[in-house]
């Protein structure tokens, strides 16, 4: 007999396992938390009655005023876990986000972050819940309907091929197909500029790529083509970083780094070569300063291809680009040529591996200030001071924007993304993989 009930037991915890592991608890809650209240989305983990681990998705009801978790609500079966992990997760928190240079002007956002994150808006004069719901003015603020979904490429130096570019692309749009923007990083199709450029002829609002004729010329306009119809088929637009250029400056012939840009039709409305004055890639001319005249006269060509372009979402949202590749953001000819540009975004194609900006914008979202105390050379202080303060002081992007980034080479992730904004608050609905880094703005 006894044998017998054991037996039952073992077949009941079984059964109970089988329950829990396909979800048959999920929607069943002890306690209830009401919608209207301060709270977030996030899991706790733990061992089915000390044997099985699980993952319960919980709501953590917050005091508005210091972020501290007072009340949860989780499922009926919780009493059965042990080992409960009670820190506070990943998940979703709506805030009113009140902007510092506009502070009549607070925006409802709901973000996905980490409990350090939502400390970050707390102490900055946000608050918990939507701007009209309690808390400390903004009373009727609708919620943000100007948002702008982007992402990051991450695609390492001399590691380019149509497949991989094609199979990152893919799984972006897989998982967020509400993508409005994708950026790519510099180099993005050569270990080597010097070879198989392309000719980028641009008139009257629109561009065309041609082949020189070599194979890897040939390659590269079909990949173009490719991005175009990736653009047009799914409603976004590509900053497509960076080619090699062929030009012809004073009768002599030089490749540059150079930036293409689709429109959500697929079009390509126009091109951005690296104002990276002695910085240039040819298979003749080592270096520009030999040639009296002729280094100034590739910096005003570089020059003259400096300007925003205006996008739109796939809501009809416009938006202001200022599209970068790499060294060029802190040249002051660079700077002086774009004042009064008033741009949304800052969107950049890089190689460089002083800058991480997957790893700055990873210490934002779990609430560390990268720039008090960062040395003036630092990547965060010239981030600070010679990009975001110089130009927003020149009104070159507005006074509360973003960068998106592609790097192809940062010391700490190596190939990484980046989007950072110049509050320095964290990036809302943030995804990183090994493909690439996306998130959701507020413009």
């Amino acid at each position: 007999m006894k044998k017998s009930v054991q037996i039952l037991m073992i077949i009941t915890v079984l059964f109970v396992l089988i329950l829990v592991s396909a979800g048959f608890f999920s929607n069943l809650t002890g306690k209830a938390i009401s919608e209207e209240d301060p709270y977030i989305k996030t899991k706790r983990n733990g061992r089915f009655l000390g044997v099985v681990n699980v993952s319960m998705d919980v709501k953590e009801k917050f005091n508005p005023s210091t972020g501290n978790v007072f009340d949860v609500e989780k499922p009926v079966w919780a009493a059965l876990v042990a080992g409960e992990d009670k820190s506070r997760g990943v998940g979703k928190v709506t805030i009113c986000h009140i902007p510092t240079d506009n502070p009549n002007n607070p925006k409802t956002v709901t973000i996905t972050v980490g409990g350090p994150a939502v400390d970050v808006h707390l102490s900055k004069g946000d608050y918990l819940g939507p701007c009209n719901e309690g808390g400390g003015g903004g009373g009727g603020v609708e919620e943000c309907d100007n948002a702008l979904s982007v992402a990051a490429l991450r695609i390492p130096k001399g590691a380019y091929s149509s497949t991989t570019l094609q199979t990152k692309i893919n799984n972006l749009i897989s998982a967020h197909p509400e993508t409005d923007l994708i950026v790519t990083p510099e180099f993005l199709f050569y270990s080597d500029y010097k070879e198989d450029p392309v000719l980028i002829n641009c008139e009257y609002g629109l561009c065309a790529v041609a082949s020189i004729g070599t194979q890897k010329s040939n390659q590269i306009k079909q990949a173009v083509e490719l991005m175009r119809n990736v653009a047009r088929n799914n409603n976004l637009s590509i900053v497509l970083g960076t080619l090699s250029e062929r030009v012809t400056i004073e009768g002599k012939t030089i490749s540059i780094s150079t930036q293409l840009i689709i429109n959500k039709n697929g079009d390509l409305i126009g091109k951005h070569s690296a104002a990276k004055k002695s910085e240039f890639y040819s298979p003749s001319i080592s270096d520009c300063e030999q040639l009296t005249g002729f280094c100034d006269a590739i910096e005003q060509y570089q020059l003259s291809t400096a300007k925003t372009f205006v996008l739109t979402t796939r809501n009809n949202l416009q938006f202001k680009i200022l599209p970068t590749v790499c060294g060029e953001k802190d040249k002051q000819f660079f700077i002086d040529k774009l004042i009064g540009s008033n741009a949304d975004l800052i969107v950049d194609s890089s190689l460089d591996r002083d800058f991480d900006y997957q790893d700055m914008m990873s210490r934002i979202q779990n609430g560390e200030d990268i720039f008090s105390g960062a040395s003036l050379y630092s990547p965060e202080g010239i981030l600070k001071n010679e990009i975001f303060d110089e130009y927003i002081s020149k009104n070159i992007i507005a006074s509360s924007t973003y960068i998106v980034s592609s790097n192809g080479d940062g010391i700490i992730n190596g190939a990484n993304g980046g989007i950072l904004n110049s509050e320095q608050t964290p990036i809302t609905n943030v995804d990183i993989t090994t493909d690439y880094v996306s998130g959701k703005l507020c413009l």
